[in-house]
């Protein structure tokens, strides 16, 4: 992110959106994207808050694939509250 005007990382941002609606139409989780004072932090948005994964503004900063760390976050929260909603398999 080092270098990124305003409007690049809106552009980043709108991009990050945009994956978070194709994991929704595959996964049906709603994932949030919020901007907080310790950094970018994506979480469910559609059931209890219990998953989320925060990007520190420090790691933003550093960041040089910054689409690429927030659609990373944004499929790991999916995955996870995907996985937490299977039903448990009964051992055999």
């Amino acid at each position: 992110m080092p270098h990124l005007s305003q409007d690049a990382f809106a552009g980043v941002l709108e991009a990050a959106w945009a994956h978070g609606q194709r994991v929704r139409e595959e996964t049906g989780v709603v994932v949030e994207l919020r901007l907080t004072t310790i950094g970018l932090t994506a979480l469910v948005a559609d059931g209890p808050c219990d998953v989320t994964a925060t990007v520190s503004w420090q790691d933003l900063a550093g960041s040089d694939d910054l689409l690429g760390l927030l659609c990373a976050r944004i499929t790991d929260v999916a995955r996870q509250r995907a996985d937490a909603q299977r039903p448990a398999r009964m051992a055999a």
